[in-house]
């Protein structure tokens, strides 16, 4: 799908809940190549079928072809931080941090469908529209 002409970091929206300090000092701390693990929970999720439309609908982020990064609420995975800041106008607009990150394994490259923000959410990387709440995160290493 692409980022649309008209993003801005100016339009991000803010996330107007609350998440517990320590995760937020947490999710601070991370380096480029800490590993982690984190317990997640769903902010918004809409469902579209044939007969029933719910708005607004969240962007799906392009995959171009590449398997998406698996993110769930009742799996645990240990992921893996690529960069700690990889939308530096992000951080200049808002004054929060994108953590990109991957899931720690050998054999497999995911596409990174999501950024950890050091707000304490899961973001979709496109439009940067918030998915998930931080509950838990820990880091491994």
């Amino acid at each position: 799908m692409g980022r649309s002409l008209s993003f801005s970091y100016k339009n991000v929206m803010k996330f107007d809940g609350v998440v517990q300090e320590h995760l937020i000092d947490t999710i601070n701390s991370l380096k480029v190549g800490d590993k982690f693990s984190m317990k997640i929970n769903i902010y918004l999720e809409y469902y579209v079928d044939e007969d029933d439309f719910t708005f607004p609908l969240t962007r799906s982020p392009s995959t171009y072809g590449s398997m998406p990064l698996p993110i769930c609420n009742d799996c645990e995975y240990e992921y893996i931080v690529d960069n700690i800041n990889d939308e530096p106008g992000l951080l200049t607009e808002k004054g929060i941090r994108s953590i990109s990150f991957n899931i720690y394994e050998n054999d497999k490259q995911y596409f990174k469908t999501h950024r950890l923000l050091t707000d304490g959410t899961i973001r979709e990387c496109e439009g940067l529209g918030i998915n998930y709440i931080i509950e838990e995160i820990t880091i491994l290493t």
